[in-house]
């Protein structure tokens, strides 16, 4: 309760201290310190608890620019002013940062005011350029596919393919429904606790046994839609495949860096496929990320002729995955995922190098 009133008294009497006050308000946020009023949500209260007279839209729009601001380095300009931050806050954050640092060069080196249009129009500019690397370095439906004409492999379900090779079903963007392994699951949970996953952003009602999320969208209701809201904990391990030349590997996660860059989730945890490479994978390396040691065998629930009629469900065939896997976290507690990930894999930044580095000596 202390922290919380001293994050109120903060924006309360910030007046123009920009910096001060969207600090103040992603501590609320993050911290979830209106717990204690019984509130259950940042936007429920702001509006309910008539503790701060903000409206809880510039409360979201200042929670989103403290999160930009915790990118800049020691070296970066600091932004003075919303509206600076503003046209930045959507963006992925190697764009955002990028936009900032052009929009700062072209400031000084023109003369001009580092106002909220010189930030627009650099944005503008930094993510075309972005746009036309991802088109560039996107997967394709064959890039999706593993054709193995020897393996059968035991316990792995294989179907023909047009083209006479063996494919692992589990890899055609014709069949999504191969589901997370509980281990991993389980350690979502265990990063997300005490809460638990509100949101599970591709799913399916039968995904949803294993997941436990509150709330899910399956592949009718999709969970691109911008119409659909993305809110509190959020899982996401999205299908291969591509729409619109795009994968949906990569169309998740920049809706999930957008969705959190903007506030409007608390944190997220995403499986996503260890596409190094492709453009688009450049940018998953700007977040707390742990490269999985071994492949994972995804699991599929049994047929329906195997599958008892109104029993519970049962899952009996799995596929080891011939891609390896990466665990990506957008949120504010990294060093609770490295504790939790750090037995699964590697997390550059924070595991130890396992040999120690030669001496200048015995380099000689």
């Amino acid at each position: 309760m202390a922290r919380l009133l001293r994050a109120e008294q903060l924006v309360q009497g910030c007046g123009s201290q920009f910096r001060q006050m969207a600090n103040s308000l992603l501590d609320i946020q993050e911290r979830r310190l209106y717990s204690c009023l019984g509130f259950g949500s940042f936007v429920q209260y702001v509006s309910e608890s008539g503790r701060i007279d903000i409206a809880p839209r510039y409360a979201q729009a200042l929670v989103a620019a403290a999160r930009f601001l915790r990118l800049l380095s020691a070296t970066d300009v600091v932004p003075n002013s919303g509206r600076q931050v503003r046209p930045l806050t959507a963006l992925p954050p190697c764009d955002a940062l990028g936009a900032w640092r052009l929009a700062v060069a072209r400031s000084v080196a023109e003369s001009r005011l580092l106002g909220g249009r010189l930030v627009e129009q650099c944005a503008l500019e930094v993510t075309g350029r972005s746009r036309l690397l991802r088109g560039t370095g996107s997967d394709n439906s064959s890039g999706d596919m593993d054709v193995s004409d020897s393996e059968s492999g035991e316990g792995v379900h294989m179907v023909r393919s047009g083209g006479g090779g063996n494919v692992r079903l589990f890899l055609s963007s014709e069949s999504p429904e191969w589901f997370t392994p509980l281990s991993i699951i389980e350690l979502v949970h265990e990063v997300f606790t005490p809460g638990g996953i509100n949101l599970d952003s591709c799913s399916s009602a039968a995904a949803n046994t294993r997941v436990g999320a509150t709330a899910y969208y399956d592949m009718e209701s999709d969970g691109l839609l911008e119409c659909n809201a993305w809110m509190g904990n959020v899982f996401v391990n999205p299908p291969f495949g591509v729409h619109g030349g795009a994968s949906y590997q990569s169309l998740f996660f920049q809706r999930c860096a957008t969705e959190y860059m903007a506030g409007r989730i608390h944190q997220a945890v995403l499986l996503l496929k260890a596409a190094v490479g492709y453009a688009w994978f450049d940018a998953i390396l700007q977040w707390p990320v742990c490269f999985l040691r071994q492949r994972l065998a995804f699991v599929r629930r049994q047929s329906g002729s195997q599958q008892q009629e109104g029993g519970p469900l049962t899952w009996g065939v799995r596929v080891a995955n011939p891609h390896g896997s990466v665990v990506v976290y957008m949120g504010p507690d990294v060093q609770r995922f490295v504790s939790v990930f750090g037995c699964m894999g590697g997390i550059p930044g924070a595991t130890s190098w396992a040999t120690p580095r030669p001496t200048e000596s015995s380099m000689d």
